[in-house]
């Protein structure tokens, strides 16, 4: 979730129609998006879908996004130019805060399921402005935003609704448009929930930078494990032997290699072997018994169970899509 930054100014509370490029077949993701001052936007997703869909989107320029679910998931892959950076399933009950400058996105649906979410988008500099006293005390990463340093470097912070968070989010849910103050009770509300999501960085540190308990050599065993991975897919060594080669022990390094790349091990493996298997598909000189056995599954059937699983199509109908 985000939107293109600065947003015009609206003189009242209004919605905004379908946000960034986000669509499937044509179809925009149904989002209303509500600007309430400059730099500070409201963003509510209320959707059902017909079937199992998934919306691509891509961006450049980003405001800090603070984004939540109250109902049903989304799975989630985020790209930016130098790998695939996370994949997870978001469902109900969580949030967090994230930076994605020069990213491409998928979010999966799952069809007939309700989708509630809420967002609050803010550009870098007014997040720079009402940290202000607080800003020493940020997450690095949030920190350097707020003190203007210029970064293209995307990160995401994860976080629980607690019940504070939660009472605000349904606060926001209630706002009518066009009702007497609603900009100013939605300006209110979007400023608390960021404050309420600040301070619980503030008092759980730990929380919001996973990764300072791995140190240089930790990442560098990590960074190894994924070379060997890259180039086993068919054979891949087992988690013993990983852990050897990271130098920790397997149950460490699924939890290092989890906050590097938002996939334990082997769910990192299964989805490059994904990947590697779209790509084959794409390239068509292959059957799809061939492009099972080169990406690392063990039969056909396999890979059909997988894919479909995954991208809701089996490899047979993304092939004849992409001759299309």
């Amino acid at each position: 979730m985000g939107a293109d930054y600065p947003p015009k100014a609206t003189p009242a509370l209004q919605p905004r129609g379908p946000l960034w490029c986000a669509r499937t077949r044509g179809v925009a993701l149904p989002l209303a998006r509500f600007a309430v001052r400059d730099g500070l936007e409201l963003i509510i997703q209320n959707y059902r879908p017909p079937k199992d869909m998934t919306f691509q989107y891509a961006r450049e320029a980003a405001p800090i996004h603070f984004g939540y679910i109250l109902q049903g998931a989304i799975h989630t892959v985020i790209e930016n130019s130098a790998n695939r950076f996370f994949n997870a399933n978001n469902s109900a009950g969580c949030g967090g805060v994230m930076f994605l400058p020069y990213t491409i996105a998928q979010g999966h649906y799952r069809a007939n399921r309700q989708v509630l979410a809420v967002a609050v988008d803010v550009s870098t500099e007014l997040f720079g402005e009402l940290a202000g006293e607080v800003t020493p005390a940020l997450p690095a990463r949030l920190r350097n935003l707020a003190q203007g340093r210029a970064t293209s470097s995307s990160f995401i912070l994860p976080s629980k609704i607690t019940a504070r968070l939660g009472g605000v989010l349904r606060d926001i849910l209630s706002i009518r448009p066009g009702a007497p103050c609603a900009t100013l009770f939605a300006e209110a509300k979007a400023l608390e929930l960021l404050s309420l999501q600040i301070e619980q960085f503030i008092q759980s540190p730990s929380a919001a930078d996973p990764a300072t308990e791995m140190d240089r050599v930790d990442r560098a065993g990590v960074r190894r494990v994924r070379e060997i991975l890259s180039e086993n897919l068919q054979a891949p060594p087992s988690l013993l032997d990983m852990s050897r080669e990271a130098g920790m022990s397997h149950s460490k390094l699924n939890r290092c290699f989890k906050q590097l790349y938002g996939l334990t091990v082997f769910e990192w493996l299964r989805q490059r072997r994904l990947d590697k298997a779209r790509e084959l598909l794409s390239g068509g000189g292959c059957s799809i018994a061939e492009v099972a056995l080169c990406s690392g599954f063990s039969d056909q059937s396999h890979l059909n169970r997988c894919f479909k699983r995954h991208f809701g199509v089996t490899p047979g109908q993304f092939r004849r899509a992409r001759r299309l």
